[in-house]
């Protein structure tokens, strides 16, 4: 016979994904772009977000096979939330007619949410 010792299993935290929660246009949304403030902007926050461990989210744009730097990236507190904005503006290129643009939002663990749009270049 023999002998058996059962620990306890440690309880690991799941890590939540950051959410897009709202963006220039719905996600899959058709989005026109003529050259004239062709700004666009993203807002995200992370659930289980740790300020105080150094926790955040980053933002990557890509516009067909372009990587999009931001033009402005800001955080804002509203209550217990923080809320973090990414704004890119995107070059005027007929090239990118037909190409899509996207954004994903993830955290330091790796996490992500990403919206896409397809564009129409005029």
């Amino acid at each position: 016979m023999g002998c058996f010792a059962f620990w306890p299993t440690p309880y690991l935290d799941e890590n939540e994904a950051p959410e897009l929660e709202r963006a220039s246009w719905d996600d899959g949304e058709p989005v026109t772009v003529d050259g004239v403030n062709d700004i666009f902007f993203a807002v995200a926050f992370d659930p289980d977000l740790d300020a105080e461990a150094g926790d955040s989210v980053e933002f990557l744009w890509q516009a067909g096979p372009y990587l999009v730097d931001p033009r402005e990236e800001r955080e804002e507190e509203t209550g217990d939330q923080i809320y973090f904005y990414s704004f890119v503006e995107l070059p005027y290129d007929p090239e990118l007619n037909g190409e899509m643009l996207s954004v994903t939002v993830y955290d330091v663990e790796g996490a992500d949410d990403r919206m896409s749009w397809p564009l129409e270049v005029l």
